[in-house]
């Protein structure tokens, strides 16, 4: 991977601590991956495409609070 990577930040589990949300940054060979975090860095599950494979050029993530 290219061009370092973004990154958002949100309460994606909705119990008021915030977890960081990763992408590949912008280059036409990243695919789409997103992966959810822990604040301590402990990956939660194995990540997801955001789009179809064949589609590249990384992503931009976004986060959310949930509310409970």
């Amino acid at each position: 991977m290219k061009y370092g990577a973004t990154v958002a930040a949100g309460d994606m589990d909705g119990d008021g601590i915030s977890e960081i949300i990763a992408g590949g940054g912008p280059d036409p060979r990243n695919k789409a991956w997103v992966r959810i975090f822990r604040g301590d860095g402990t990956l939660i599950g194995d990540g997801f495409l955001a789009c179809p494979e064949e589609i590249k050029y990384g992503v931009r993530p976004s986060g959310i609070n949930l509310i409970r």
